[in-house]
């Protein structure tokens, strides 16, 4: 049980943010990865698959969308979306 806790733990943070840097590599969009991962665990069935993970993932991306809301607020201002 130990084991599955600490492989567990090991996912959540090598995914943390990951929402984020994958919707700042398409379309920067203010808080891309949050809304990212909510339509990931929107489409989830149940605890064994990636909209679990992405679940997960949702506080790291909620922090990493705000340290980046600069970037991502000229990013929306200059580019015209």
């Amino acid at each position: 049980m130990r084991t599955a806790r600490a492989f567990l733990l090991s996912c959540v943070v090598a995914l943390g943010g990951c929402g984020t840097l994958g919707s700042l590599s398409d379309d920067p969009r203010i808080y891309g990865g949050l809304r990212n991962d909510i339509e990931e665990v929107g489409r989830g069935t149940g605890p064994c698959n990636p909209g679990f993970l992405m679940a997960c993932d949702v506080p790291f991306s909620f922090v990493l969308d705000t340290v980046l809301l600069p970037f991502t607020v000229l990013y929306e201002v200059f580019s015209g979306h």
